[in-house]
């Protein structure tokens, strides 16, 4: 038989076969693609199977697929990206209540709480959140009496952005009886005047003092806050997130049963840690309050304030969560900023991870201001250090005012924890910050707020490469939940979670970066957002 002929009907046998293995459920093309294979853009197709990539390959090699074509409009194709710490209640709570973010003064703040007051006469209770001083010329924070101007007969209550302050009305105060001799709660604190009446701001536990005056939230207001912030997500990018709002597990099992489009990792509340799951469900708590409410622990005073911050937690309850979670192979997660937040919490997981095999990945979440020995014993013990671009491109703003230029020097230390060999995760704490994936990208790379300003002690040497700066949004926080094996990178075997964008954003300038746009979103194999 002539051998050409011979090849010619081998090819024609072999085809079903080839196209079998190749072409899958769906073949995604004209796409530029991040392949982890190389760490570098390729000209690529893609076929999925089973929700998993099936197939990377040259197009030419897909003409003999007869399944679905997807379009990716010449996109930058990227390994998902996830929010690896937000609050996805609260990002669709901020669209739906009295939103008080990005704003430029204490008066235009003002000003949005009487626009809403005037609209609203009917109301009991006025309740907003988002407010923070960082873009204001005076950094002061508002007082009670600000309020009062606005409105004296009803409580207002105002949330600080970061969630660890409450700044309230006279008439919150009087109906939470807070007067002159009332207490500060352990783990909390109620700023008074030189007088020692209360101001108006109620620090971390201090918050409680007013928390039944804010009515409560039906079930079905969460889940249409949990869907509608899953759907922002999905506009803006991200395939995934890990939820930061340490829920009790039924109102977990709730939205677990949401058909959300969005692969959510939740954190329990502790009182529920028999219901963890490994690589589902992890346990948050609080070690201490945040920088900009002076509520972080530190080893010494406040440059701006008599105080070394607050510890949240009794250290005896949580070696005894310890050493539950230790035993059932159970992750946790406790939220420190302050340098003796991170220590006293280092301290405790020491006890157990000392001498042990387990790989129990235990994090840190937020790990802003860490002495240089305990970076080292982040390493030593393999925590993992979950932590947010944004607050420091935010923080800065006034951290050399609450810190001073010394511990600026080990504060938002991305660089030198990557050095380390510690494992970094990268997250927004939406609704605290916008909750943007290219806007956390860029604070990576470029530490520089968002017009490209950056001052003393912004220590731009900290910033990230290009690809360090991806892989803390895709292929940790993978591990960081165990799933390293299924998500956070562009192989064969993996679920199909990418994050397409207009631009190359490993090559172009810096603020271009900000001008890039999603142009889809595809989770398991399916397109679930498109630009228009």
């Amino acid at each position: 038989m002539n051998k050409n002929l011979l090849i010619i009907i081998m090819i024609n046998l072999c085809m079903p076969l080839f196209s079998k293995n190749i072409c899958g459920e769906k073949i995604l093309f004209n796409g530029n693609i991040f392949v982890e294979a190389t760490r570098s853009i390729e000209n690529k197709a893609i076929s999925i199977k089973d929700q998993r990539i099936n197939y990377i390959g040259e197009l030419d090699e897909f003409k003999i697929c007869k399944e679905e074509k997807v379009d990716l409009k010449k996109g930058y194709v990227f390994p998902g990206f996830v929010d690896a710490h937000a609050h996805l209640k609260g990002v669709g709570y901020r669209q739906l209540k009295l939103d008080l973010s990005n704003t430029s003064s204490k008066e235009e703040m003002l000003q949005r709480v009487k626009v809403y007051n005037d609209k609203n006469q009917n109301m009991q209770i006025i309740f907003g959140e988002g407010w923070i001083e960082k873009n204001w010329s005076d950094k002061t924070f508002p007082t009670r009496f600000d309020l009062d101007e606005i409105n004296s007969d009803i409580p207002i209550i105002l949330e600080r952005a970061d969630g660890h302050a409450f700044l309230v009305n006279s008439k919150a105060l009087t109906l939470s009886n807070i007067d002159l001799v009332t207490k500060n709660p352990s783990g909390g604190e109620i700023e008074r005047l030189s007088d020692g009446r209360a101001n108006g701001i109620l620090i971390d536990t201090a918050k409680n003092l007013v928390q039944q005056l804010i009515p409560a939230q039906t079930i079905e207001d969460e889940k249409n806050a949990f869907a509608l912030g899953a759907k922002i997500y999905q506009q803006r990018g991200w395939t995934g997130m890990h939820d930061a709002d340490s829920l009790f597990v039924e109102k977990i099992r709730i939205f677990e049963n949401l058909d959300l489009d969005l692969k959510i990792h939740f954190s329990l509340n502790q009182e529920d840690y028999e219901h963890c799951i490994k690589g589902r469900r992890s346990i948050k708590i609080y070690a201490d309050g945040a920088i900009g409410s002076r509520g972080a622990a530190l080893f010494e005073n406040y440059e701006d304030k008599d105080s070394k911050g607050l510890i949240i937690y009794d250290q005896n309850e949580v070696r005894q969560l310890l050493k539950n979670l230790y035993e059932r192979d159970c992750q946790i997660q406790i939220h420190a900023i302050g340098d003796r937040g991170n220590s006293m919490t280092l301290d405790l997981y020491e006890e157990f991870l000392e001498d042990t095999n387990k790989d129990l990945r235990w994090r840190i979440e937020h790990a802003q201001n860490v002495t240089e020995k305990d970076q080292q014993r982040f390493k030593k013990y393999n925590v993992i250090a979950s932590m947010q671009p944004s607050h420091a491109i935010g923080d800065l703003h006034f951290a050399k005012d609450r810190l001073g230029l010394e511990r600026l020097d080990y504060a938002y230390a991305w660089k030198s924890f990557i050095e380390k060999g510690v494992v970094i995760v990268g997250g927004s704490d939406a609704p605290v910050e916008f909750g943007d994936p290219l806007q956390e990208y860029y604070a990576a790379v470029t530490r520089k707020d968002l017009t490209g300003f950056h001052d003393e002690g912004w220590n731009l040497q900290q910033a990230l490469s290009r690809e360090e700066a991806l892989d803390i949004f895709t292929k940790w926080p993978a591990y960081a939940i165990f799933q390293e094996e299924d998500l956070g990178t562009i192989e064969v075997g993996k679920y199909a979670d990418f994050s397409v964008f207009d631009k190359n954003i490993l090559t172009i300038d810096n603020m271009d970066i900000l001008d890039t746009k999603v142009v889809m979103t595809i989770i398991n194999g399916e397109v679930v957002y498109t630009h228009e």
